[in-house]
């Protein structure tokens, strides 16, 4: 009886290998991630995703395997050109006793590959527009990956069944004449990488804004005027991920100037809610901070604050790469490679009332707490919790009950707490920050933000240098990445691709 199993030769092998390793880190990694994106699972669940997907920078390694996925499907059809193997394309579909629904699976299952491939291409680079834009391409990246793990169990099935091949001769079969040749493997090979560079060259090239000198000031009140940022060069983002925000996403415009003494940012995005949610509230047993019932691991989003991070890094991986999803009993922490990243985070509450931002710093990891961020050194002043703890009361009161969302120090607007004046009942809230203006590095960046229909704009201003080991000079080029909160503790919205800041 004839020998009707085929036999492979060693490209044929390697393109299947390399092929099932990959899918199956990309199923990983997709799962680490989309437990990232969803926000709540079941306890469950989580423990499940924690024992199958990997941790760390789970971004730079799904788009590198996403990339290496394109590389291997390169290699393997010009080696199959080079070999003289072409049938193994086309026989499948031109031969007649494969039924039509094969023939169509086959093809469905290609282009879910090259669906998925573009769609992920789409979500890194923020190429969507808009939160329908971005959801949609989302479960498209989904569920073209889902179908097209389901075509590889089915593909398996199929040879174990087949009559025509067994499942273990594509890689222990017995070589047949012609299973290495030097040259063909080796031309293949270079083809694959050189498009391998070529599509992560393109797809990874930063946006590009460009910081010039103008000769005037601005007045950091975040009002965005004409005649302030006439000639400033712009550019749009879009950041994706953030919890309240419609879909996500928020749309976020960026400006930037410098006068050869201070540079100048203004920071523009979508929240259709004004959020200064940070309050004590009385209660039967005395006053409390007012969290949320049930808190998981990403941390407070209704009872939180509208906030704006500005990040920037010596590396062209920016924030992509200082991110490290889910560590232990956390959403994920930021550290560096052994860099230091420059921070400024404006806070609807704790900061813009002081009229500046929190200056901080992110460096290598240093334990499963802080990770690698830090704060920039602070003399005095400051912002900090309202609430005494060990007396649950404040520290101080409103001197009416309708008064804001904080208690800046400075205004005189408040009184020392007593029990005499407490006529607050239960249910009731007052600020549960207090706000007080930084005296030190962590005071360097000015700014200030106003809402209106829907949009928050925040203006910035720094010394090109203030001399602090903490802080970037800006000079030359640097990485930017910013990231919203829309009343959110930690999980803000963000984009993948770093934008490339050049001061001129």
């Amino acid at each position: 009886m004839k020998n009707t199993t085929p036999t492979y030769s060693l490209g044929v092998r390697l393109a299947h290998a390399l092929t099932i390793i990959v899918l199956l880190f990309l199923f990983a990694t997709g799962v680490r991630l989309a437990w990232f994106e969803q926000g709540f699972f079941s306890r469950g669940v989580t423990d499940l995703v924690d024992t199958i997907a990997p941790r760390g920078s789970v971004f730079t390694i799904h788009i590198f395997l996403g990339l290496t996925f394109v590389a291997v499907g390169v290699y393997y059809f010009v080696y199959l050109l080079l070999n003289k193997e072409s049938q193994r394309l086309f026989l499948l579909f031109l031969d007649t006793q494969y039924s039509f629904t094969k023939k169509f699976f086959y093809l469905l299952a290609l282009a879910m590959g090259l669906i998925s491939i573009l769609s992920g291409v789409t979500l890194y680079s923020g190429l969507y527009v808009g939160s329908d834009g971005y959801t949609f391409m989302k479960y498209v990246h989904y569920y073209c990956f889902i179908f097209f793990l389901g075509f590889t169990v089915f593909h398996v099935l199929n040879i174990v069944i087949s009559r025509r091949s067994k499942l273990n001769s594509i890689f222990f079969v017995r070589p047949a004449p012609g299973f290495f040749k030097t040259r063909v493997f080796g031309v293949s090979l270079l083809v694959a990488l050189l498009v391998g560079v070529a599509v992560h060259t393109v797809v990874k090239a930063p946006a590009t804004l460009v910081c010039r000198e103008q000769n005037r000031d601005v007045v950091v009140d975040g009002r965005e005027f004409d005649i302030e940022w006439m000639g400033a060069d712009s550019l749009v983002v879009q950041t994706a991920g953030g919890v309240n925000f419609e879909g996500g996403v928020s749309e976020v415009t960026v400006k930037t100037f410098h006068n050869s003494q201070y540079i100048y940012f203004l920071v523009r995005w979508t929240d259709y809610t004004r959020s200064c949610n940070r309050h004590l509230v009385k209660t039967k047993g005395g006053w409390v901070e007012e969290v949320s019932r049930y808190l998981d691991i990403f941390g407070e989003s209704i009872y939180s604050e509208d906030k704006v991070a500005l990040s920037f890094h010596k590396s062209r991986s920016g924030c992509l790469a200082t991110c490290h999803v889910r560590t232990p009993g956390k959403m994920g922490l930021h550290y560096t490679d052994g860099d230091t990243a420059d921070v400024w985070q404006w806070l609807a509450v704790s900061t813009n009332p002081a009229w500046e931002v929190d200056d901080g710093w992110w460096g290598a990891y240093e334990d499963a707490i802080v990770g690698g961020q830090h704060y920039d050194n602070l003399a005095s002043g400051g912002y900090r919790s309202n609430l005494n703890e060990d007396w649950h009361q404040p520290y101080f009161l409103p001197q009416h009950i309708a008064m804001r969302d904080w208690i800046y120090i400075d205004a005189h607007n408040y009184v020392a707490y007593h029990a005499d004046i407490d006529t607050f009942s239960v249910g009731d809230r007052v600020p549960a920050v207090l706000v007080a203006p930084v005296v030190g590095d962590r005071g360097d960046v000015k700014a200030h933000g106003t809402w209106r229909n829907g949009v928050w704009t925040v203006e910035f201003v720094r010394r090109l240098s203030t001399g602090s080991p903490f802080d970037d000079v800006f000079k030359g080029e640097l990485y930017l990445g910013i990231a919203p909160f829309d009343n959110s503790d930690s999980k803000h919205a963000y984009h993948l691709r770093s934008i490339r800041l050049i001061i001129k």
